[in-house]
């Protein structure tokens, strides 16, 4: 068998493959152009997720307790001390789930600034009813003592 050799002018070989070269490049280019695109639905889609999540999340954060009423002290039993120290403890794991909402609300810079601020007002209202609870009950651990002895 003997080989064909093709003898073309010069350039002529590279003019016939010069299209698919280009369409080639081209090709190539618009792949990298299509990726470019999809990146950014990606990251825009992204970004309007993360909005809406922190939207949705800013509606969540609600307080489903209040702070536990405490018993009278000269009529408390052990197990009324027991009962209320076991209220208090579920409401401050409230506490802290609702802080940890507003917290990532209020610290979410791509939020409103008004938005955010009424999130930290909220946090802090939420620790002044805990402070005011701890001192509810320090009063009536007080009273009780007092009362038992």
């Amino acid at each position: 068998m003997h080989e064909q050799l093709l003898i073309c002018a010069p350039g002529a070989l590279s003019a016939r493959f010069a299209g698919q070269t280009n369409a080639a490049f081209q090709t190539r280019a618009d792949s990298n152009e299509v990726k470019k695109m999809m990146l950014k639905r990606i990251i825009s889609t992204g970004a309007a997720a993360a909005a809406m999540f922190a939207m949705a999340h800013a509606e969540d954060c609600t307080l489903n307790a209040e702070a536990p009423a405490m018993p009278d002290p000269a009529a408390a039993s052990e197990a009324d001390v027991d009962a209320t120290v076991a209220a208090i403890k579920a409401f401050q794991g409230e506490l802290g789930a609702y802080r940890e909402c507003l917290d990532a609300i209020s610290s979410n810079k791509k939020l409103e600034k008004d938005v955010r601020q009424a999130a930290l007002d909220k946090y802090n209202a939420s620790v002044d009813a805990e402070t005011a609870m701890v001192e509810d009950w320090q009063a009536f651990y007080a009273a009780y003592k007092d009362a038992q002895s």
